[in-house]
């Protein structure tokens, strides 16, 4: 359940009460309000919690380690309070985090390396603090309008259009590198020079012989594999192994690889009208989405069947637990009593898969790049991997 109490004019320490509440599973949002003291450390409590707002506070103190215990969190506002201390490291279990402000909170230390490896995080903002040293450059730091560090004065390196100075070096590295430092440059520009006018040359022949049926260089995006390798996986194809029929392909569900890992295999029908469309469409819009509640693409097989002729196919995290539609509606053939009972989702569990729907269409609307309007929502098309 929600909590909501932003902009009462409350006063005084939050009681450990409010975070005590383990069955706070959506949302504490306190936001301007007068609370000081130190954060309750029972905040680790809420291993479900997915929003948690705090700015506009008078909080003091560290941040609570046990903050990292809410490995849940997709939404963290710390933002404009008084702590003290640096970034604790127990933030590195924060593996669904989307934003994360902790802007104008009196912090300091360099900024930890471990944020730019937090996958999911979209936008962070760490502005009007005291943070210094060496700014990351990977992750979430490597999108220039993903994150916001005005106001720290001492960082330095980082992206180039962010014109922070150079981080120090060793002297002793520096004088050893001076040499290098000229020679190298001016042996690397005869070089390109040299080749500049043959990789024109080979880029515009490589333009003008792409297939016009695929025009992303789909083996630079994904990994690949070939068809004898899926045909094996699938007993070549074997209606025993199939799942599900898509509009434009068949699904299979199997094991693949050394790792054993369960996949469902779309495999595209070429033949029909707008199934190769499809295929690249489909890879254009998974090729850059990160996101926790969005099944990802695993591997592509662009390939030639055993009777000659194009295939595509797509394999995918395979969901265990079927398609939204089947807990949903339940079909003539659930005869069992039993069968029924355990294809119950309880309102809990429902408003879990609406929040987390409502997740994914948020990110796909406004923090994936490009934006995406998927345009074909419904229950059939929705897979669970756990209720």
């Amino acid at each position: 359940m929600p909590c909501f109490s932003k902009k009462n004019k409350l006063t005084g320490i939050l009681p450990q009460q409010i975070v005590g509440i383990t069955t706070l599973s959506l949302s504490l949002d306190v936001s301007d309000n007068l609370l000081s003291g130190p954060f309750p450390s029972q905040l680790g409590n809420l291993k479900t919690l997915i929003r948690l707002d705090i700015s506009g506070n008078r909080f003091s103190g560290e941040i609570p380690s046990s903050l990292g215990s809410c490995t849940s969190l997709e939404f963290l506002n710390m933002s404009d309070n008084s702590f003290n201390g640096s970034i604790p490291p127990s933030l590195s279990s924060l593996r669904s985090i989307l934003e994360l402000n902790l802007s104008s909170s009196n912090l300091l230390g360099q900024i930890p390396k471990y944020l730019e490896t937090l996958s999911f995080l979209i936008y962070l903002n760490l502005s009007y603090n005291d943070f210094e040293g060496k700014v990351p450059t990977k992750g979430v730091f490597s999108n220039r309008t993903g994150f916001s560090l005005e106001g720290n004065d001492r960082l330095c390196g980082g992206l180039v259009e962010m014109h922070l100075p150079s981080c120090p070096t060793r002297s002793l590295k520096q004088s050893k590198n001076v040499r290098l430092k000229v020679v190298i440059p001016l042996i690397v520009s005869c070089v390109i020079l040299s080749l500049t006018f043959f990789i024109v040359i080979c880029t515009r022949k490589r333009r003008s012989v792409q297939n016009a049926s695929s025009p992303l260089h789909m083996e630079e995006l994904f990994p690949m594999i070939s068809y004898a390798e899926l045909s094996r996986a699938t007993d070549k194809f074997s209606s025993s192994n199939m799942i599900g029929q898509g509009s434009h392909g068949l699904v299979y569900k199997r094991i693949l690889g050394e790792n054993r890992m369960l996949v469902a295999v779309k495999v595209i029908n070429l033949q029909q009208k707008g199934g190769p469309k499809s295929f690249i469409s489909e890879c254009e819009a998974l090729r850059n989405v990160r996101h926790q509640n969005l099944v990802r693409i695993i591997t592509l097989c662009l390939s030639i069947d055993h009777e000659g002729t194009d295939f595509k196919a797509l394999v995918y995290e395979y969901m265990e637990n079927s398609s939204l539609q089947k807990w949903l509606h339940q079909t003539k053939d659930h005869q069992n009593k039993d069968q029924l009972n355990a294809r119950n989702l309880s309102v809990i569990q429902r408003l879990n898969i609406a929040i987390h729907v409502a997740c994914a269409v948020e990110y796909l609307h406004h923090h994936c790049e490009p934006q995406i309007v998927h345009g074909e929502l419904k229950p059939c098309i929705m897979t669970l991997n756990y209720t």
